[in-house]
């Protein structure tokens, strides 16, 4: 079993390296098939994401956690029957759901969002939800267990057949129209979920639970009466669906409702837009902008922020089942820290190099705006995971249910009255999402605070906060124009790298990385235990 650091820093660098991959269509699409063919498959992506959401409801939340339990209470017998009773409900939801938006399709794209050709996207899409549905589950399976790299592996290997399919198929599906080309988009999503499983399957094989037990010549006689129930794990088959519904189902309803205003979110765009005088293929290029490049380009942290949030649920839920609080907190201030020292330096540079960046990555200054408006707001979304991965590791995932549901309630209601005003369009959308973030993230903060009496830390967030504003200012008002001379490109690149390398500088006399911190992140590079 890997060390929590150990395993964060795993899946970090797996989603680091998958990002940068996923960087590759986002640079070379709008330059090859266009921005019309990105907005259309960025229309319908939302749709795979509620159906997946549906089909795992919380299942993957569960599975990590009751995984987690089972092995400190010393009871790996238990994990099977976990494991099959959350795969037997989530493909059976999965199969009927791709079924459904196979036949579907037409209506959604015609009535919901306004263009009928995002019905190829969506037929595209439709084979992915089971095969997702099947991987979450595996990867649950490890990060319960404690053992990162499977999962790592496995997002690398999805990320290099995706990447690589979503440019082939594009590319010789664009003579046949826009849509077409979006089909091979959405295609390409199920054929590199199918090659990630992979990785998480051959390990599978190699561990003993991918081996079948022995069955006893005899099964042990048990007095009449009501059938022993272990304390930490389900008494049989039947009843592991239930031990794992009691923590899926809130966790689903949370996902549930997010995923549908996600699903949601691009009708709403279609309807505001519509309202505002503008075309269905000018909405679909907007849109494009907005979800497949902006929000894209300050989501990239959130690979590292997810890696934490997915290894903090099953260690705060193994430190509640054995009654530390102490150490509950020292993992939450662990985790403050570590978020706050990717989440300034990133919003403070998207913020100040908006232009050059938008123009070196996609070609496109129309996207700087966007990335102006959304990166003061971008460190809500990266505090937003830890802090709900600590709600749900310490058993309360109704509050991020209902924290999710006044989140999503009011970026639909704020898009629709923001989006359809002309003056406004796309840049309304964005601040619709500011919004919703800067609810849900500070809502979770509240209730950590009052229920456990945990909040950020001034001395774990100030840090950060001045090094990275310090720096970047100094690299975008003094370094960027001196090295106007070498190019706007080149300029742009030196600029950044010297505004992270002062960064990096400014946080050990300011405090935000000191020796403990460089012994932990020793410490889990080499598996030898921090002094």
């Amino acid at each position: 079993m890997q060390s929590f650091l150990a395993g964060t820093l795993t899946l970090a660098a797996a989603a680091v390296i998958a990002r940068l991959l996923g960087v590759v269509p986002k640079v070379v699409l709008p330059r090859t098939v266009g921005m019309d063919v990105l907005g259309l498959y960025q229309l319908a992506y939302p749709v795979l994401v509620f159906l997946a959401t549906v089909a795992r409801f919380g299942m993957h939340v569960a599975v990590s956690g009751r995984v987690a339990e089972a092995m400190a209470a010393g009871r790996p017998e238990a994990v099977p029957r976990l494991i099959r009773a959350a795969l037997g409900f989530s493909l059976s939801v999965a199969v009927l759901l791709a079924l459904g938006l196979a036949g579907l399709a037409p209506v959604l794209a015609a009535r919901i969002y306004l263009d009928p050709r995002l019905a190829w996207p969506l037929w595209g899409l439709a084979p992915a939800v089971p095969i997702i549905a099947a991987a979450t589950i595996f990867r649950a399976l490890f990060q319960g267990l404690g053992d990162m790299r499977p999962p790592a592996v496995g997002a690398v290997v999805e990320t290099v057949v995706r990447v690589a399919l979503a440019l082939v198929l594009s590319a010789a599906f664009l003579p046949y129209g826009a849509e077409a080309a979006a089909f091979g988009l959405a295609v390409s999503i199920a054929l590199g979920e199918i090659a990630g499983l992979g990785p998480l399957l051959w390990r599978l094989r190699l561990t003993p639970l991918g081996r079948r037990p022995k069955r006893p010549a005899r099964p042990p006689e048990r007095p009449a009466g009501r059938p022993e129930r272990p304390a930490n794990g389900p008494p049989a088959d039947g009843s592991a669906f239930f031990h794992l519904w009691r923590i899926a189902y809130p966790v689903g309803l949370s996902g549930l409702v997010g995923a549908l205003a996600y699903a949601l979110e691009p009708g709403f765009v279609a309807h505001s837009f519509r309202a505002a005088g503008m075309e269905p293929e000018a909405a679909s290029r907007a849109y494009g902008m907005l979800s497949g490049l902006a929000i894209f380009v300050l989501y990239f942290p959130t690979t590292l922020t997810y890696s934490l949030s997915t290894s903090l649920i099953p260690a705060i839920s193994a430190l509640r089942e054995q009654k530390k609080p102490a150490a509950i907190h020292r993992r939450l201030d662990q985790s403050a820290r570590m978020t706050a020292l990717i989440a300034f330096p990133t919003a403070a540079f998207v913020f100040l190099f908006a232009e050059p960046l938008s123009g070196l990555l996609f070609g496109a200054e129309d996207v700087a705006p966007l990335l102006s408006v959304l990166a003061p707001f971008a460190p809500f979304l990266y505090f937003q995971g830890p802090l709900g991965a600590a709600l749900q590791g310490l058993g309360w995932m109704r509050l991020t249910f209902w924290h999710t549901v006044a989140g999503a309630t009011a970026k639909l209601l704020l898009i629709a009255a923001l989006a359809r005003q002309p003056e406004l369009g796309v840049l309304g959308v964005a601040w619709a999402l500011n919004g919703s973030l800067a609810l849900v993230t500070l809502l979770h903060a509240g209730q950590l605070r009052r229920r456990i009496g945990w909040g950020p830390k001034g001395r774990d967030l100030v840090p950060a906060l001045l090094a990275a504003g310090a720096a970047f200012l100094i690299a975008r008002a003094f370094l960027y124009p001196a090295l106007a001379g070498l190019g706007a490109p080149a300029a742009f690149l030196a600029a950044s790298f010297g505004g992270f390398v002062l960064y990096g500088a400014f946080l050990w006399p300011s405090g935000g990385v000191g020796p403990d911190d460089v012994r932990r992140l020793a410490a889990a590079f080499t598996g030898r235990k921090a002094g």
